[in-house]
């Protein structure tokens, strides 16, 4: 926790994940949420029934952090890209008694782990049933929420796409949450894009795979017009980059043909599990201006990529002059802010810092 930069500057720090379980929140890793013992402190056998002597693990640490830094606000982000999640999510949501269990399992979780708020990332409500679900659930999460009288935090995470938009209620959740995480990222991937593509584009690009809809600008003007206000509106930038294997080397690998079993291993990777995503410290040190890769800007959709014409191997990532662009942006729309995914992507820092310097962000 003591490595994480800029600590300082930023206001929000979310913790994922809890889950949901049986229509409640739980733990998503004790051990490593609050069993590991430190320094002679006991563990918490009993996970989720914690009580006056359960001091290790993330949770106290998070805690700790707040005695450098008393502004920063520490929220607990529960669900994920998780197929068990999301099912969980919309059944708890689905009936009013759900949507009540879950809210009350919430209040006494910020209680008992003395978090600032809860960031709800359903991803993602999928139905007309969801989308009516989803507001409902907020709704009741942040009448229970203000019952407690603790100044809580409700943040709701939604998603890049338009299919993710279009199941979202902008004006009617407005009344519920406090701002929304745009997951402004994984436009494009080697598991599930035709062709390659950038990860983040944030304007429109003709020539770029399903480019009508696949650029973080229209997204947000679709939010917008949904009825979520701009101050409430942030921007979520990627700290990694999404590998192609196999492509063809036209155009420097761009919007080419690929072979996805060529897919090279990810930074986190294990066995076979080769997603080919690499964090933006990997590609600094492993991969720009390295090993035959050379780096390239599309001025267009404003992202930069690299291209190894040897190995066949197309990376889209974030640099410096990506996410100052992304921060005018937020600037010149008068969003609410930036969220990074996540911070252990960038290290030392450099990308977190170049967007806080362009919008000359002070706490």
């Amino acid at each position: 926790m003591k490595d994480i930069k800029n600590l300082d500057k930023l206001t929000h720090l979310h913790y994922a994940f809890a889950h949901i379980k049986e229509g409640k929140i739980v733990l998503g890793d004790p051990w490593a949420d609050v069993r590991v013992g430190l320094n002679g402190r006991p563990s918490c056998w009993d996970a989720n029934i914690p009580d006056d002597q359960c001091q290790s693990g993330n949770f106290y640490e998070l805690q700790e952090l707040k005695k450098t830094y008393p502004h920063l606000k520490i929220l607990i982000t529960v669900g994920g890209a998780n197929e068990y999640q999301t099912r969980e999510f919309a059944l708890a949501a689905s009936t009013p008694q759900g949507r009540q269990n879950f809210a009350q399992s919430t209040v006494q979780f910020l209680k008992h782990w003395k978090f600032d708020g809860i960031d709800i990332d359903w991803e993602f409500p999928s139905t007309p049933e969801d989308q009516t679900n989803f507001t409902l659930l907020m709704a009741e999460l942040r009448q229970q929420m203000n019952k407690a009288k603790a100044g809580w935090t409700l943040v709701a995470t939604i998603g890049p796409g338009m299919k993710h938009a279009k199941f979202i209620e902008g004006a009617a959740l407005n009344a519920s949450v406090d701002f929304f995480n745009m997951m402004a990222y994984d436009y494009n991937g080697a598991q599930f894009s035709p062709v390659t593509g950038h990860l983040a584009p944030l304007y429109y690009d003709e020539k770029a795979p399903n480019a009508s809809e696949n650029y973080i600008d229209w997204v947000v003007n679709e939010y917008l017009h949904q009825g979520i206000p701009p101050e409430k509106l942030v921007l979520g930038i990627p700290l990694y980059g999404r590998s192609f294997g196999g492509v063809n080397g036209k155009d420097y690998g761009e919007y080419q043909s690929f072979n996805p079993i060529e897919t090279p291993n990810g930074t986190w990777d294990e066995g076979k599990d080769y997603t080919g995503i690499l964090d933006v410290t990997d590609i600094r040190q492993n991969y720009l201006n390295k090993r035959g890769y050379t780096r390239h800007w599309n001025d267009i959709s404003k992202t930069a990529y690299a291209f190894n014409p040897l190995t066949k191997v197309f990376i889209s990532y974030e640099d410096a002059e990506s996410v100052s662009y992304k921060a005018k942006y937020i600037q010149e729309n008068k969003l609410g802010g930036a969220t990074f995914w996540d911070l252990s992507g960038d290290r030392n820092g450099q990308l977190i810092g170049e967007v806080l310097q362009t919008l000359n962000f002070k706490h």
